[in-house]
Parts: C-alpha cells; structure tokens; sequence
C-alpha cells in the first residue's frame, strides 16, 4: 500500500480538515489502492471513481466507484472496506463544454 495513513492525519491536523476526497485518478489510486481496469476512462471518457479518508476513527474510510469498476474492485480489493456504487454499466460523465 502507497498511503501513509499516518502522514495524512498529521497534515489533516495541521490543516484542520475533517476529512480529505481524493477525485483525481491518480490520487484515487494511491489512497484506496484502487487501478482501473482501463486507466484511460477517466481522462478521455470522463469516468469517476473518488477515495474518502476521514480523520476521526469512528467514520470508515470509503470508495465511491462507477459500476462499471466494480468487477475491478472485487478482483483486486482496496484496503478500504466500505464501497460505494453509482451509476450503470456504461456511466460516462459529459462535461457540457464546447
């Protein structure tokens, strides 16, 4: 596992949060442990997945995924025990710009 939990929670402090969500693809991945079946959804097709990590021990650290990476997800697990779905099989987000 890439995250250092403990360093987290030392910057968490220091910068008073709550709790950090990581968005970008990378960040996802060295949070959660979590690689995409095909890493290029999430630049090219728009393809989410988020990682939440909180400071206080009673609340889980979490995975929201696009269904479409749940298959993924079960083949190759998160340290993160809770997991979160939305979407259908082929969700894609559309920025609407032109």
């Amino acid at each position: 596992m890439l995250f250092n939990k403990s360093r987290m929670l030392e910057k968490m402090d220091e910068f008073k949060l709550d709790a950090v969500v990581a968005s970008f693809p990378e960040n996802v991945s060295y949070m959660s442990d979590l690689q995409s079946q095909l890493p290029y959804m999430y630049r090219f097709l728009g393809v989410e997945s988020f990682a939440f990590f909180p400071r206080r021990p009673d609340f889980a650290p979490a995975l929201v995924v696009a269904r479409g990476d749940l298959a993924w997800v079960a083949r190759y697990p998160s340290w993160m025990s809770d997991i979160y779905v939305f979407g259908n099989r082929a969700y894609a987000v559309h920025s609407g710009a032109r």
